[in-house]
């Protein structure tokens, strides 16, 4: 007689990507008995030109490390419809289904005006969801290695924005529509979004964390490194990871108005100073983690320079998943 029994839904699913660009889908048995994880599912055939640099899902935790390293994003098994946003080298995104693995769309992230880099040499290094709000449909964020940041929309039917620089956007297949892109530096190597998709925190090689406006393009607030040591030397900027802790002032708001209010009280800033006032209108806190092996905790309220230091230990962060309460105060390495 046959087994009638049904086959218990998996605790987790985890998709992971390499840099031969093949994604697989790997399930724990409801426990979850990690013990006996096993693949499932694989999606895509070997081909270094199309590696996986990050990847992001609609539903569940995404942990997202340097181009070296796998990218793993955690499914839950309940989620309604997941889909998942994979990066890759050559400034292309792919937008698949989280069950299945069928393609719903593929973007190219628009090429840097100043960049000499030719396309193969540019991967995309970090994506992000956003949404869906009552106003608002999904919205992909993505930003590209050579300082390029797209804001993409699943609504075929809305209008698209034109780029920062004034040209126009390019649309995709299957209700994606690239809706605006912007210049943010260049080298990226990471990106941070917030909940609400007003705010992207990007870091990079060669330059500190600095914190942008999507809906403008404009460059609310740049950090400044550590202060130099006894001897006075200071590590080069190298930011490999971000986590943000918490966005907790009235210009996160849908309002338009505030946050370009933000922008003209909080200029780049290049000076000495370490802020002030004009601060404080944009209270963010982060976490950003360094080639050096080192956490610096930001809070832009409080200044520009990290508010406590972390040596984690002698190689680079590649990821950062903050836990517990998420404050910007009295943070120590614990073995």
């Amino acid at each position: 007689m046959p087994s009638t029994q049904q086959r218990q839904p998996p605790a987790y699913r985890l998709l992971a990507g390499d840099e031969l660009g093949v994604l697989r889908a790997v399930e724990v048995p409801a426990g979850p008995k990690w013990s006996e994880a096993a693949l499932a599912q694989k999606w895509g055939e070997a081909d270094k030109n199309k590696a996986i640099t990050c990847i992001c899902c609609t539903h569940g935790s995404t942990h997202s490390g340097t181009r070296e390293q796998a990218q793993i994003c955690c499914v839950p098994p309940a989620s309604a419809a997941p889909i998942v946003a994979v990066g890759r080298k050559g400034r292309r995104v792919d937008i698949l289904d989280a069950a299945t693995g069928a393609s719903q769309a593929t973007m190219t992230v628009a090429a840097s005006s100043s960049s000499r880099t030719s396309a193969n040499q540019v991967h995309i290094a970090a994506v992000a969801f956003v949404g869906p709000a009552e106003t608002r449909p999904l919205q992909l964020v993505a930003a590209a290695s050579d300082g390029v940041v797209s804001i993409s929309s699943c609504n075929s039917n809305s209008s698209s924005d034109a780029g920062a620089n004034g040209s126009q956007p390019e649309a995709s297949a299957s209700g994606w529509n690239v809706n605006r892109y912007f210049q943010a530096g260049s080298n990226i190597t990471c990106m941070a979004v917030d909940s609400n998709g007003h705010y992207a925190i990007i870091g990079s090689k060669g330059c500190q964390p600095s914190i942008w406006d999507l809906s403008t393009g404009t460059k609310l607030w740049q950090a400044k490194g550590g202060k130099p040591n006894r001897v006075r030397l200071v590590d080069k900027p190298f930011t490999t990871a971000l986590a943000l802790l918490s966005v907790s002032n009235s210009s996160c708001s849908g309002n338009q108005d505030n946050r370009q209010q933000v922008a003209a009280a909080a200029p780049a800033g290049d000076g000495d100073s370490d802020g002030g006032e004009q601060d404080a209108k944009l209270a963010v806190r982060f976490i950003a983690g360094s080639v050096f092996g080192k956490l610096h905790v930001y809070d832009t309220a409080a200044g520009r320079r990290p508010q406590s230091e972390v040596i984690f230990g002698a190689t680079r962060v590649t990821a950062l998943a903050p836990q517990g309460e998420r404050q910007a105060g009295s943070w120590r390495h614990s073995h």
